[in-house]
């Protein structure tokens, strides 16, 4: 079953199980002594709970899948104004806060793709709070990547200095090529605007593979005039 298609039609059924499981609990609690009432009323609690933590996990699997499946339209297609659609589609009925984390992370990777890096950080900065879990690096990384382009190298390079730790982390676990080679890029802009350009080179070759990979010779070529200071 598609919980992210059907995730309204799911409450429902949710509701509606709660409310008959709350009759019976109803029927039982008048005919039993107050110790029994109150036993039942924990199994009652425990099953819902698990119940619908069970439903969020299999609501977030599924969307994370759909999700990569349409980041693959950036990756293979190289189609942002399909992908944004399609996250809109997917993503943008999303209300609660995590919600709208993945909304604005992942439109702002769309406008990002078409080099519009003011509308990119204009959806990065309605995000409401800071993400946790693994949204949190990708957040900082877009960020960061967001202000180098735009040549707010002060505040990109503050983010770096900050971010540091988490970075190197990803690094060890990427999950994804295209999120290491954006990792690579960032220590490109990193290394070039302190004019430490031999280490900027070393990252520019670790990238190169990935770039290949990913059939993203453009971005190659604007990494090496960055290295150069030609961009």
């Amino acid at each position: 079953m598609d919980f992210v298609k059907y995730k309204k039609q799911v409450r429902v059924v949710f509701t509606i199980i709660t409310i008959f499981f709350a009759i019976i609990l109803g029927l039982y609690a008048g005919t039993h002594d107050a110790f029994s009432k109150t036993k039942a009323m924990l199994v009652f609690v425990i099953v819902y709970l698990v119940f619908a933590v069970i439903v969020n996990m299999i609501w977030a699997r599924q969307l994370n899948k759909q999700i990569f499946a349409v980041v693959d339209i950036l990756e293979r297609d190289k189609d942002p104004d399909r992908y944004l659609q399609e996250m809109e589609r997917l993503t943008g009925a999303l209300k609660s806060g995590t919600g709208l984390q993945i909304y604005y992370i992942n439109m702002a990777v769309g406008y990002m793709a078409k080099d519009d890096y003011e509308t990119a950080l204009r959806y990065m900065q309605q995000i409401p709070s800071v993400p946790g879990g693994s949204n949190r690096v990708i957040y900082w990384m877009d960020l960061a990547y967001c202000y180098f382009h735009m040549e707010k190298t002060e505040e990109a390079m503050e983010i770096m200095r900050r971010q540091k730790k988490v970075f190197q982390e990803k690094e060890q676990n990427p999950e994804a090529d295209h999120i290491l080679c954006l990792l690579y890029e960032l220590y490109i802009f990193e290394n070039s605007s302190t004019g430490n350009r031999e280490e900027a080179m070393r990252y520019y070759e670790k990238a190169l593979p990935l770039w290949e990979k990913r059939n993203r010779d453009e971005d190659r070529a604007y990494m090496l005039k960055v290295i150069h200071g030609e961009s």
